[in-house]
């Protein structure tokens, strides 16, 4: 598989920087979660 280039059997990866979360901050604290929120949100929106 090439890198760059999106793969039909894997859905598509948003990466985002969110300052002072860690991987494991990222779904347990409040700005980690709200910022996921947004972004399936915003997923949601455009699909």
């Amino acid at each position: 598989m090439q890198c760059g280039r999106p793969s039909p059997v894997q859905p598509a990866l948003t990466v985002r920087a969110i300052p002072d979360v860690n991987r494991y901050a990222i779904i347990m604290g409040g700005p980690g979660a709200a910022a996921v929120a947004d972004t399936v949100g915003e997923a949601l929106a455009v699909a």
